[in-house]
């Protein structure tokens, strides 16, 4: 066989064959960071197959880590091969090894599941119970030796599935556009990249959160949220104790398990941090990570509560946010205790919704302990800056384009906003309509309807979800929701089907309830909006006696985005840009219908 090269740089706009492909933002924006690139004719090639010295170069492109061992000289390795060097360095990282025989075997193909496994112990990831694996229908087919890493790499969201997300297909190559995903979905975890949204990257199932103590406090979804990803956890008696302070290790290892830092700096020596000590490998890398830091005396204080600048001020650090605009800190009446140093970290995270203060919106109390629930929320806002989490609607979250200590009477408070519940539909056991090329109804849901909430909040509406993950929920649970929180209006969001044999049937429909007039207002305002910014087939407004719309007492409607069994509506509905682009119409049509009452 020919000796493989590596391929040419390619302008990432310019490649011919990544239009509308599903990875094509991912490959896209590896390009743009100079990771991976196309070849000399303008092509990508997203379903070629990638060879073991290829992945090699690709890894050694996207990270720079410290050497974790050395390197072995591989027998079938020249030093004048094309990938000798990169090979060397990701052996080095601790991405690759090779096999008993002294061989790298370069021209290999590359399985998804030695991806998967070479990426988990190259970032040295940890997390993640064998329990995560029930996400596949083929889990009997994971190897033995790589279920714990296949795990971790589910719960840290870093396994793609194309074109079915509940198949792994461990043996089969990866191709090049599964590679580009999951690389970038690693820079993701480690911090160095902003999420895409994709119905691919595999999910993991919602872990069941009960605690005793946070019912109907403010930060519970915050709380549940975290506890759900894994990243924090109760105590043995089923409390979770949101008013305790956290101490300076227990929140080093809540970082560095929620963040999975790369090393930025050298190791450094504690003297009050043993190698005994519970969170001692915590604690270095977090410090490594310039997450945390020491005291000018060497200690590091372990058991010292961590101050609310701190959490701040390691959020700000560990997520690389530029300095803010000192003009915000002054929408604190406290802001004569934030220390000068601190302002323009407490600038950053206030412009960018990471600051959360409860009970006075305008009071920061910089130098108070910050409370389990202070930690929470802010830790939990991190993840949604980042894009690796959906946002939650609270009144609590500064909003930097208002001013806590001199409102606005022309803009609505949280608390006098409309609320909007919006209802992705299905989930969970229940996938909805199946259709090209397996896309699951449910995927496209959640997706938009993510999106949806996100938007409504920018446009300062309160917002409500059903469900922000794929779980089971009952109609009657969904018509609960919306009851118990006394929404404005409640939207339920869902794709068609008319059947495999019936590609040729295309086009968005919104439904409301016979005889009502809010719920036809609104559904023709959203409607509306779907037609008018989106070139999509216009089915107009119907009436339907759905459970949803007879039993919510609020005007509701259903939106049928399009049909995953149409030709021309399943390539959209499965494409990123169009699902932010249907969520923005969705959106608008909602803000227009309840800028005046709707019932």
């Amino acid at each position: 066989t020919p000796t493989p090269t590596p391929p040419s740089p390619s302008d990432g706009q310019a490649l011919s064959d990544i239009q509308g492909h599903w990875a094509e933002a991912f490959i896209r924006a590896l390009v743009e960071r100079n990771i991976i690139s196309g070849y000399p004719d303008g092509t990508f090639r997203p379903e070629a197959t990638i060879n073991r010295a290829q992945y090699a170069a690709l890894i050694a492109q996207a990270f720079d880590l410290p050497d974790r061992r050395a390197a072995s000289g591989f027998v079938d390795v020249s030093a004048e091969f094309w990938a000798a060097e990169a090979i060397a360095r990701a052996e080095r990282m601790g991405f690759i090894a090779g096999f008993p025989d002294g061989s790298f075997r370069p021209a290999e193909s590359l399985s998804r599941v030695q991806t998967v496994v070479s990426l988990v112990n190259g970032l040295a990831l940890i997390g993640g119970t064998p329990e995560v694996l029930a996400v596949y229908r083929d889990r009997a087919e994971i190897p033995t030796y790589a279920s714990v890493p296949v795990a971790i790499a589910t719960q840290k969201r870093l396994v793609v599935n194309h074109p079915d997300a509940s198949r792994f297909e461990p043996s089969l190559p990866i191709s090049r556009a599964e590679i580009a995903v999951m690389v970038y979905q690693s820079l993701v975890v480690t911090g160095q990249a902003r999420a895409i949204g994709s119905p691919y990257i595999v999910m993991p199932p919602s872990a069941a959160v009960s605690f005793s103590d946070i019912g109907g406090h403010w930060a519970e979804d915050f709380i549940r949220a975290l506890a759900g990803q894994e990243f924090i956890s109760g105590f043995m008696d089923g409390r979770f104790r949101p008013e305790n302070p956290m101490n300076r290790a227990q929140y080093a290892a809540l970082l560095v398990n929620t963040f999975m830092p790369l090393p930025k700096r050298p190791p450094t020596t504690f003297q009050d941090v043993p190698d005994n000590h519970w969170a001692a490998d915590a604690i270095q890398r977090a410090y490594r990570g310039r997450l945390l830091s020491g005291n000018v005396d060497g200690t590091f204080r372990p058991d010292q509560n961590i101050l609310r600048i701190e959490v701040l001020l390691s959020l700000v650090n560990g997520l690389d946010l530029p300095p803010g605009d000192p003009e915000l800190v002054n929408r604190y009446s406290d802001r004569a205790s934030i220390p000068s140093v601190a302002r323009p970290a407490v600038a950053s995270a206030t412009l960018n919704r990471l600051v959360v203060n409860h009970p006075n919106l305008a009071r920061l109390n910089s130098v108070a302990p910050a409370t389990r629930a202070d930690v929470s929320a802010m830790v939990y806002q991190s993840l949604v800056y980042w894009g690796r989490s959906s946002a939650i609607s609270s009144p609590y979250i500064v909003n930097p384009d208002s001013n806590p200590t001199d409102p606005n009477p022309g803009d609505p408070s949280p608390d006098t906003a409309p609320l909007i519940v919006i209802d992705p539909g299905h989930g969970g056991r229940d996938p909805g309509a199946i259709g090209i090329n397996n896309l699951k109804e449910t995927d496209v849901n959640l997706a938009i309807a993510l999106e949806t909430a996100r938007v409504l909040g920018s446009l300062k509406l309160r917002v409500a979800l059903t469900r922000n993950d794929e779980r089971t929920l009952a109609l009657e649970d969904r018509v609960a929701i919306a009851e118990q929180v006394n929404a404005a209006a409640f939207v339920s969001i869902h794709a068609n089907s008319a059947g495999l044999d019936r590609p040729n049937i295309n086009g968005a429909e919104t439904y409301h309830y016979p005889g009502s007039e809010a719920g036809e207002k609104i559904a023709t305002a959203i409607q509306n909006s779907i037609t008018q910014s989106l070139q999509v087939v216009d089915r107009g407004v119907k009436t339907a006696n759905f459970f949803v719309l007879r039993n919510t007492s609020m005007p509701a409607t259903l939106v049928e985005t399009g049909f995953v069994t149409g030709a021309q509506d399943a390539a959209r509905l499965v494409n990123p840009t169009f699902q932010e682009q249907m969520a923005r119409a969705i959106a608008m049509g909602v803000f227009q219908s309840v800028k005046q009452p709707v019932g």
